[in-house]
């Protein structure tokens, strides 16, 4: 019985290894070049991670009639090195597709070759955003860097800072990030105040002395982007240069971040408090099997090493290989040859390759691949992978510890809870094992001032005046806002040490160039009387007004008591009022002369007509269009003469002026608040605006009254106007004495008395003139046509006028009248 178990046993082994065999030589091969820095820390992990996903991909698709075979070149990091490989490959090798190269400098160079020979070249760890735009025929299965810079920004946002440094190499790797950067920091708010350029080739010494150029600079907030080997560098020289104390606030990428374990224990001491942002991996049993047997392997592939953690480069070349495996059977017969390029046997040039027949089918097909691999869905979009969640961590001791997470469908910051999701972040220790949050920037502490500009040859001396001491040069500024702006940075949690610059002024525009300077870095601030307009706004940033802005009115107010009974009386003189009576007076009579023998209105009674003589004058000021604080300056020179009237035009006033961005402007804006409250600012505008000339005058301006305006002022006025009158008046008179000359003539031939010429002559004029436009169309109207109604009654058909029985008269003077 067991003898036949056995042979039973045998033959079924007999016939798996024969199909076995059978099955192997039937199988599909796919040439596939691999270029990496092997000795390199990504490299080690990434070869490992490949051999790893072969063993686990075959071992569970064991019935697939495809193989990868897996031919692995050393660029020992260089451009040149990739490139003489890759040139290998292709033309000695006849690779199917290529894996690498390492990083994005060397993927440069490679993406050309492999867009001519139409084959794909995928990376799992050039990470420029770049890249993928240069041909159709790269495959970016890391992602890139650029979906990182909005979770970077949104930690910024967060806790308020307003500007940052940037720290990256000068390299496609470094340099690619920086446009995504730029715009992501801009969309928050945030200035990016400095860039320091790290060169690939830099010593201790070089980065030692950048740093201590970063620490007499005002920002406190670096956003580092490098290499691992750079990045190591920069926190060990950075703690020796006291920049990972408390106040200081440091973020790096997710390229170094991801290889943070298996970074020296030197250097991670070095980093205390650090943030970094990581692609958030979800977890899975898979995940955790695979990273057991990955620690085994590597330590069995690299037996100097102690410390190995299966990082993200790791997890996206074990989900590399398991795409192009799959793409691969997919594919299944490949073609027999490449295309042969007849360029190729006619060119000197080496760069010159056959066309591949399988490139463009392996290419669509690992576009439309699909599956849950360890770092997540697998799922590429025009050559790349879609953007994830990103872990905010912080690094305390020897680990990093997660304090929220960003994700892009709600591009916003929150931390993971068992529960829930908390709009609030995980508490953080910031480096120099401080739980304060860092304000993002401080005094500089090289001894450099501040320099603030000042309009040295404009405005009023009262808000600012510069003077120059003849013997010594020395300048001198003074004036109400100068005293104010240094009240205000005596508020200041901080010393800042500063000194006023003058700016001459030298033309109507030189308000606008002042801030100009400012927003161009020549000047560290600007102060005195600069008026915040949107225009300037769009330069600089400027400090919560320091006087309220407006446009208001001046004119003449010097009175004691407004209810007096008497008070129209002031504004005029005593002359002046005599004079425009007695303009009035002749005036009325002028007119009473005029009209009376012309116009009905004006016959009847004297008295009637008195009442009807009315004039109207007004008086004209001219306004001042001035600002308030304009104003105030004038009123308080004359505070006893003018008062101020009521607008509604309103502007925003003065500020202080600041670069964009400056953090100097919330805190001064504080400052000012805090000294109008506790009415400082009162106290010091009344010592240069109000007590500047009222005080010596202020007794004798309380007994003052209105100050009258003098009939200098409107002798032309009256002269014309009673010249006029007088012209018109003589003019008709001496028409009325023409015109009635003979009647004139008889009267004064008369023997009655003078009196009595003079009454006779009084009762004609005061006749209605028959003669008149009026009275004709009165008789065509068939009207009465009498020289006054009112004194000739309507039924008499004539009238005498008689005179006095003691002066005979001559002849009796009738006047007919007819209907």
């Amino acid at each position: 019985m067991e003898m036949n178990f056995l042979i039973i046993f045998s033959i079924s082994l007999l016939l798996s290894l024969f199909f076995s065999l059978f099955n192997a030589q039937q199988n599909t091969t796919f040439e596939v070049g691999v270029i990496l820095d092997v000795e390199s820390r990504v490299g080690r992990i990434g070869l490992t991670s490949l051999s790893l996903a072969a063993s686990d991909f075959y071992s569970v698709n064991r019935n697939y009639s495809t193989r990868l075979v897996l031919h692995i070149r050393d660029s020992r990091g260089q451009v040149t090195g990739a490139a003489a490989t890759a040139l290998n490959l292709l033309k000695d090798v006849e690779v199917d597709a290529i894996i690498g190269p390492q990083n994005s400098a060397e993927a440069n160079f490679v993406i050309g070759l492999g867009d001519s020979a139409k084959m794909p070249i995928i990376s799992f760890s050039a990470t420029s955003p770049s890249l993928h735009t240069q041909s159709s025929y790269f495959v970016q299965t890391a992602l890139n860097d650029a979906a990182q810079v909005n979770a970077i920004a949104a930690i910024v946002k967060y806790y308020g800072w307003s500007q940052v440094v940037f720290v990256y190499e000068d390299s496609d790797y470094g340099n690619g990030i920086i446009p995504y950067l730029s715009n992501a920091f801009q969309e928050v708010n945030a200035r990016v105040s400095y860039r320091n350029v790290i060169p690939v080739s830099a010593t201790d010494d070089f980065i030692l002395k950048e740093l201590y150029k970063m620490k007499t600079m005002q920002t406190r907030v670096f956003v580092v982007h490098l290499s691992s080997s750079l990045a190591s560098k920069l926190f060990l020289k950075a703690n020796e240069a006291e920049m990972m104390s408390e106040g200081y606030a440091w973020i790096v990428t997710s390229g170094f971040m991801d290889l943070f374990y298996s970074l020296d224990p030197v250097i991670v001491d070095s980093m205390q408090g650090v943030l970094g942002v990581k692609l958030l991996v979800p977890r899975s049993r898979k995940l955790r099997s695979a990273n057991v047997g990955w620690k085994e392997k590597f330590l069995q592939d690299n037996p100097g090493i102690s410390r190995a953690e299966m990082n993200l480069f790791g997890l996206w070349a074990y989900d590399t290989l398991w795409a192009l495996a799959m793409a691969a059977e997919r594919v299944g017969l490949k073609e027999p040859s490449s295309l042969q390029n007849t360029s190729v046997l006619n060119s000197t040039n080496m760069f010159v390759t056959e066309v591949s027949q399988t490139g463009p089918k392996l290419l669509e097909a690992i576009s439309e691949t699909t599956f849950q691999g360890l770092s997540g869905d697998f799922h590429l979009v025009n050559g790349q992978r879609e953007p994830s969640s990103f872990q905010i961590l912080n690094v305390v001791g020897n680990k990093t510890r997660e304090v929220g997470i960003w994700t892009p469908s709600t591009r916003s910051l929150s931390a993971r809870n068992e529960n829930a999701t908390s709009k609030n972040l995980t508490s953080i220790t910031w480096p120099g094992k401080s739980m304060y949050v860092p304000k993002g920037w401080e005094v500089p502490v090289s001894g450099k001032k501040l320099r603030i500009g000042v309009p040295a040859n404009a405005g009023f001396a009262e808000f600012v005046k510069v003077k120059t001491d003849p013997q010594t040069n020395a300048t001198k500024v003074s004036g109400y806002i100068i005293d104010l702006f240094d009240s205000v940075m005596a508020e200041l949690p901080y010393a800042v040490r500063y000194e006023y610059v003058p700016f001459e002024m030298t033309s109507s525009g030189s308000y606008d160039n002042i801030t100009f300077q400012v927003s161009q870095g020549n000047y560290d601030a600007a102060v005195g009387d600069i008026t915040i307009t949107a225009y300037r706004s769009q330069f600089v940033d400027f400090t919560l007004p320091i006087e309220e802005g407006g446009v208001t009115r001046t004119h003449k107010s010097k009175y004691e008591n407004p209810n007096a009974k008497l008070i129209f009386l002031e504004p005029l003189t005593k002359k002046l009022w005599l004079t425009v009576i007695a303009l009035f007076i002749l005036t009325g009579v002028a007119l009473w002369i005029l009209e009376h023998r012309l116009n009905t209105a004006f016959r009847g009674p004297s008295s009637e007509h008195v009442g009807r003589k009315q004039l109207f004058f007004s008086l004209v000021y001219r306004p001042h269009n001035s600002f308030f604080l304009y104003t105030d300056l004038f009123l308080s020179k004359y505070c006893s003469k003018y008062t101020k009237a009521p607008s509604p035009h309103h502007t925003q006033g003065f500020g202080f002026v600041f670069p964009k961005g400056s953090p100097l402007v919330a805190d001064v804006s504080r400052a000012i608040i805090k000294l109008t409250d506790n009415h400082k600012k009162s106290e010091i505008k009344e010592h240069w605006i109000r007590n500047s000339a009222c005080n010596e005058d202020e007794s004798d301006a309380s007994n003052e009254k209105w100050e009258s305006i003098d009939l200098e002022s409107f002798k032309i006025l009256f002269g014309i106007t009673g010249g006029v009158t007088t012209t018109c008046l003589v003019v008709f008179l001496v028409s009325y004495l023409y015109q009635n000359r003979e009647f004139i003539h008889r009267i004064s031939n008369s023997g009655t008395t003078t009196w009595s010429k003079i009454r006779a002559i009084c009762k004609h004029f005061d006749q209605r003139d028959p003669k008149s436009f009026r009275c004709s169309r009165e008789k065509e109207d068939g009207e009465i046509a009498s020289p006054d109604l009112n004194v000739y009654p309507p039924h008499h058909r004539s009238t005498v006028v008689p005179i006095s029985s003691e002066e005979m008269p001559i002849e009796n003077v009738a006047v007919n009248q007819s209907r």
